[in-house]
């Protein structure tokens, strides 16, 4: 497999179920579609990541139960802006 066939799944992955566009060509087939879906846990996986990483600093720098609320909310507003709100 060439270097952009296998790295072309998880772009399109990328692209489809986050707004963070990827480069590369126009059109998909059956093959690269369910190749793609393959990927669907790893972006999960680094869709969670980072609203964790969102989480994490905000309760490092805010205190009590408001503190904890604002990171919750910002963890999830995060992953929904990523999304699309998908």
């Amino acid at each position: 497999m060439s270097g952009e066939r296998a790295v072309r799944p998880w772009r399109v992955a990328l692209t489809l179920f986050t707004v963070i566009p990827m480069a590369g060509r126009a059109g998909l087939d059956r093959r690269e579609a369910a190749r793609a879906l393959l990927w669907l846990p790893a972006v999960g996986a680094l869709l969670g990541a980072v609203a964790a990483g969102v989480l994490l600093a905000v309760q490092a720098v805010a205190d009590g139960a408001a503190g904890r609320l604002l990171a919750a909310v910002l963890a999830i507003g995060t992953v929904a802006a990523l999304t699309g709100a998908l």
